[in-house]
């Protein structure tokens, strides 16, 4: 399935991802560093997610080695810590300017209690080349509807001192994700946007559902096809995955 339509929509050279606990924000930073690494850039991925240890992009630095994306992220015995651990790597980062080339993934923890560390950069963090998205997955506790949707974009901006460019319709049951659940997802999305004027860049959906919801025209924005990269601690892997589950 075509991923391009989406990687488009994020035209800026920095992506940082911020949204609910468990709402798919490091599936889709981990999807966008390796669709981009295919497009020919330069490819850095930070990790800021200082809140759940099982889910951290972290835990794929072999598959980013493979690939040659850069990691940035606690090194030795820091590596899992859950201190609010900023790297002045990621100041250093956030500093530059960056060109067309480039393309800088910021994975931040969940809720307004992971955007702090995002605060922590904010001063440096420049606008013009920065897309904030907000990651929207109506199936998480406190997302179910409107109302507590744009209360957490506003709190989270509050911690993030920054203010959120672009939303990202994200269903999140992966295998167990139904065309049902997208369009819900969709649904919701669409109405946040309404009423915060934060365009929609695009839906992230499970690439076996995207391509059959593509083929019948179901969805009127770019689908980021979402490959299955991290799994619980002692889950099952799927049919055909290499890798086992994510164990700290």
């Amino acid at each position: 399935m075509d991923f391009l339509p989406a990687l488009k929509r994020i035209k800026k050279p920095v992506v940082i991802l911020v949204g609910h606990y468990g709402s798919g924000k490091t599936e889709i930073a981990v999807n966008i560093a390796f669709y981009n690494k295919q497009t020919q850039k330069e490819v850095t991925i930070v990790d800021l997610d200082l809140i759940k240890p099982y889910f951290r992009c972290r835990l794929l630095r072999e598959d980013f080695k493979a690939r040659v994306i850069r990691l940035v992220a606690p090194e030795g015995g820091t590596f899992y810590a859950d201190l609010p651990i900023l790297l002045p790597e990621a100041r250093g980062i956030l500093e530059k300017s960056l060109n067309d080339d480039e393309k800088v993934i910021l994975d931040v923890g969940g809720d307004d209690l992971g955007a702090r560390v995002l605060g922590s950069v904010s001063d440096v963090v420049k606008i013009s080349q920065t897309d904030l998205l907000f990651v929207l997955n109506h199936n998480r506790p406190f997302a179910e509807n409107v109302d507590s949707v744009i209360k957490k974009i506003r709190e989270i901006e509050g911690a993030a001192q920054m203010k959120i460019t672009g939303l990202v319709a994200n269903s999140h049951l992966m295998e167990q994700t139904t065309t049902e659940d997208v369009i819900n997802s969709l649904k919701i999305s669409k109405e946040v946007s309404e009423r915060t004027s934060i365009p929609i860049m695009f839906c992230a959906i499970i690439n076996h559902l995207g391509e059959k919801i593509a083929q019948n025209g179901g969805i009127d924005l770019p689908i980021l096809p979402l490959q299955r990269h991290i799994l619980p601690p002692f889950s099952e892997p799927p049919k055909g995955f290499l890798r086992p589950p994510s164990v700290v």
